[in-house]
């Protein structure tokens, strides 16, 4: 992405942002307000942390809660991040980035890359991958992808990758639920 496609994709991101995403709260059958995050915290989802390098070679993650397939043909992700995360712009303005998407047992890194901590990588076992991404070691899933797009979604901006290298293992997923992290126990 050159940098007047960067600038004019922020420009953008920023108007539809003011104009178009008026916070409005959701109302239940009898039209009360309901607490949406309340609600949603009751819906399980794995843990990933995205990782990516910015212009000057120095890794960057984050933990994230929204994360799933788009597309197996094409084979595209799509994740979303605060647009008021200090990383945003870094991972806006990069061509790739990892899903490591975390296994049992890896809640440390979990909890190290949503903290404000500024050396997030130290201490964890991390490899470069195919594209000179940090890759965590370790994971239920490892996804190399291109970013292929960037779309306003509130007080989020959504991406979407096009997975480029893909590599799994038999271990069971990290999963958080109800504000707490949860271990798989087994099929139904």
């Amino acid at each position: 992405m050159t940098g007047n496609e960067l600038a004019s994709l922020t420009s953008e991101l920023d108007k539809t942002r003011q104009e178009g995403t008026r916070a409005t709260s959701p109302s239940d059958a009898d039209g009360g307000p309901v607490d949406l995050r309340s609600l949603l915290r009751n819906c399980a989802t794995s843990v990933a942390v995205v990782t990516t390098r910015d212009q000057t070679g120095k890794p960057w993650g984050v933990t994230i809660g929204s994360f799933g397939s788009l597309s197996l043909s094409p084979p595209l992700i799509l994740w979303a991040l605060r647009c008021d995360s200090r990383s945003h712009p870094v991972f806006q303005a990069a061509r790739y980035f990892a899903v490591n998407v975390l296994s049992e047992g890896q809640e440390e890194i979990s909890r190290r890359f949503a903290s404000a901590d500024l050396d997030r990588f130290g201490g964890i076992r991390v490899e470069d991958g195919s594209y000179g991404l940090p890759t965590i070691d370790g994971c239920v899933v490892n996804l190399e992808c291109e970013q292929t797009s960037l779309f306003p979604g509130g007080d989020h901006t959504i991406l979407v990758g096009l997975v480029r290298q893909a590599r799994g293992s038999q271990r069971d997923p990290l999963i958080f639920c109800g504000g707490g992290y949860l271990k798989r126990s087994g099929p139904i």
